[in-house]
């Protein structure tokens, strides 16, 4: 079996980590951010495939609005917006319409989506590199996508998650840089409480 599908599950605390443990440690694990990373790696997997990021049309389109220089900034790249599932273009000067939305992400609040990606784009400047802006919208996509920390996951649920990280590999943080897992040796417990 693999690295995070051999672990034994104990269950979950409440409101929020789970509870896993190895032959030589109890692991506390994020499941939010642990599912993060997994969405994160299948979209620049997908990005790379030839069929690309899927896209679903809005029933009625959005329109948002943006002040002159945030509205700048995302001009500029929504080119790279529409490479990854969206379906967003330029509607007057300071107006975008959004047309369709990747398939990952379903109901979303769109402005709440678009504000750190233009913060994003505004630290870089105007003509910041794409790649670095996608990887962006890939985070924010993953964090908007992935199961919500208070959500009470099945054991079956469990299982999958962890065969999932199984195939991105070890990496260990999410796709922000927080560890997605708290380990502590089985040793230093029985330390801590008197054993030998």
């Amino acid at each position: 079996q693999g690295r995070f599908s051999s672990l034994g599950i104990v269950g979950k605390l409440p409101g929020s980590f789970l509870v896993l443990y190895s032959d030589d440690e109890l692991i506390v694990m994020d499941h939010h951010a642990a599912h993060e990373r997994i969405l994160f790696e299948k979209l620049k997997l997908t990005d790379k495939s030839s069929e690309g990021n899927p896209s679903q049309d809005l029933l009625i389109p959005q329109v948002l609005e943006y002040p002159g220089i945030e509205a700048r900034a995302l001009a500029t790249h929504v080119d790279t917006l529409n490479q990854t599932g969206f379906k967003i273009e330029e509607f007057g000067e300071n107006d975008f319409v959004v047309k369709g939305i990747p398939q990952w992400l379903g109901n979303m609040d769109l402005e709440a989506f678009f504000a750190p990606l233009i913060e994003v784009i505004l630290e870089a400047g105007h003509k910041g590199d794409p790649e670095h802006l996608k990887e962006e919208i890939f985070k924010t996509m993953a964090c908007h996508s992935s199961v919500k920390e208070t959500e009470n996951l099945h054991l079956q649920e469990i299982k999958a998650l962890l065969s999932d990280l199984d195939g991105i590999g070890s990496i260990e943080v999410c796709p922000h840089g927080r560890p997605i897992m708290l380990k502590m040796p089985l040793t230093e417990i029985r330390k801590k409480i008197g054993r030998k």
